[in-house]
């Protein structure tokens, strides 16, 4: 009986822990994506300064929590991510706000969609 209840408990601890990284995966890359999205408005309404504090903001962050995320998420998209971040900093550089903006919607769009991969829901569970 006692290893019943072992393995109820180590089966228990490891489904805890699922939750709590899909959560704070799930969390983390809303926040990169909200800061791309505010990036982009900026850039629209002609705000340069405050579309690139948010742009380097949301790319601080991606990078910072980067490896992380990698353990458990797919890494295509990730690639795909990084390549839109290089392509980001370019059009900043360059100061090409259309790109630029394009750029940050096409970036948050793809952290979305990974964050809700990863997200703790019902069909996710089928």
């Amino acid at each position: 009986m006692k290893r019943l209840w072992l393995g109820v408990g180590i089966l228990l601890v490891i489904l805890g822990l699922g939750i709590f990284s899909a959560a704070v995966t799930e969390a983390f890359q809303k926040r990169v994506s909200r800061e791309l999205i505010l990036a982009a408005e900026a850039a629209g309404a002609g705000e340069w300064d405050t579309a690139q504090s948010r742009y380097h903001q949301a790319k601080e962050l991606w990078e910072e929590n980067r490896a992380c995320n990698a353990a458990i998420t797919d890494h295509a998209p990730m690639e795909e991510i990084d390549r839109y971040f290089s392509q980001g900093s370019v059009f900043l550089s360059e100061g090409n706000r259309k790109d630029f903006r394009s750029c940050c919607l096409a970036l948050s769009v793809l952290v979305e969609a990974v964050a809700e991969a990863q997200g703790l829901t019902w069909w996710s569970l089928l």
